[in-house]
């Protein structure tokens, strides 16, 4: 998985009126540009990306994503695990009624 720094949020492209009546926007050229969403505090914040690395950015979004999928993926294989072990105990279990009709077995 890396030791890179993660961060958790995504990107998107928008596109925009300014609202200025002579703007080109205005004739269906709209303004564009990227943004990055991410939830702080329960809720969902947009940030521009001015002055902001975008290649080092998405690294650090593709570890975030890296790590959360091995992670789904850990806790799949766990779970697996987890119900085989169950299945074992199940499987191995034996009654008391059974353990009192063996020979040899003191009595309960």
């Amino acid at each position: 998985m890396g030791s890179d720094p993660i961060v958790r949020g995504s990107f998107y492209r928008y596109r925009r009126r300014c609202g200025k009546a002579s703007c080109r926007c205005e004739r269906g050229a709209l303004h564009g540009g990227r943004a990055f969403a991410v939830r702080a505090g329960g809720r969902s914040r947009t940030l521009r990306l001015s002055g902001v690395d975008l290649e080092e950015l998405a690294r650090c979004v593709g570890a975030y994503r890296d790590l959360r999928r091995v992670r789904a993926e850990m806790v799949r294989t766990f779970r697996e695990l987890l119900r085989q072990a169950d299945k074992l105990e199940r499987l191995r279990q034996i009654s008391l009624e059974r353990l009192k009709r063996r020979r040899g077995s003191p009595s309960l």
